[in-house]
């Protein structure tokens, strides 16, 4: 293994970590607030709509079969869906550490740290009913990390 993919490994270990240390109460938490809608009220699991209609006839498609996912895999119980936030915000951090590398910002592993212990995410991570916000970001961050790459292919080309 190149020393560059063992600095990832170990960047991506090391955020990852901390992110868990800092979430585990919310882990370990149960529903709040709309989390049970959400899960007991799912379209999907209701029956009111399918995959093809749910997502053509809701706001956040891919969140609600992402519940659906869920549901299948652990039910009633939170701790999953927990996990599942807080892994999905993890990854965003992760991500975000290599836009700002790839932006060539000075600290950019403390950034994405501060990034993802920053009290300004915790209704993200730590609420079920948040997915859509971490689902959003690690989307919206991937696509800023793919251009970036592609414009430097392109640069390189040109030179």
């Amino acid at each position: 293994m190149s020393d560059g993919r063992k600095r990832l490994a170990i960047g991506a270990t090391l955020l990852f970590l901390l992110v868990f240390a800092v979430y585990l109460p919310a882990i370990r938490g149960g529903f709040v607030w709309d989390d049970r809608l959400l899960v007991d009220k799912n379209p999907l699991v209701t029956g009111k709509f399918n995959l093809l209609s749910l997502w053509f006839q809701t706001d956040f498609p891919l969140t609600w079969i992402a519940f659906w996912l869920q549901w299948l895999a652990w039910g009633k119980s939170a701790m999953g869906y927990h996990i599942v936030n807080v892994f999905v915000h993890a990854l965003g951090a992760v991500i975000a550490w290599r836009v700002l590398v790839r932006l060539k910002i000075p600290g950019a592993w403390l950034g994405a740290a501060l990034f993802a212990v920053h009290p300004l995410c915790v209704a993200s991570a730590g609420w079920i009913s948040e997915l859509k916000n971490t689902l959003s970001l690690t989307f919206y961050l991937l696509s800023a990390l793919w251009y970036l790459d592609s414009e430097s292919k392109v640069q390189s080309h040109r030179h």
